[in-house]
């Protein structure tokens, strides 16, 4: 299976190389080369700002919060009815 290339026009009318003759072609086609080079990089950095992060998750724990607990009432004292015997 071969990669599928497209063909991009390109417009060279903002371009300040030569237009015509053969001068002008072998201008267009560095142009477009050039072009084309920055067109790669900038995928490039947009495929790579597109992939989720490979950083590892830390092997520190989080911080737990403990709850504090309120205080026990004291016990009340239950008269002891069987002392009387």
């Amino acid at each position: 299976m071969t990669p599928t290339t497209t063909t991009t026009r390109f417009d060279h009318s903002k371009c300040d190389h030569a237009h015509s003759g053969n001068e002008g072609k072998k201008a267009r086609a560095k142009c477009r080369k050039e072009h084309a080079e920055k067109a790669a990089k900038a995928e490039a950095r947009k495929a790579k700002a597109a992939t989720p992060s490979t950083r590892k998750p830390s092997t520190r724990r989080k911080a737990t919060v403990k709850e504090t607990v309120p205080a026990a009432p004291p016990a009340e004292e239950t008269e002891d009815l069987t002392a009387d015997l």
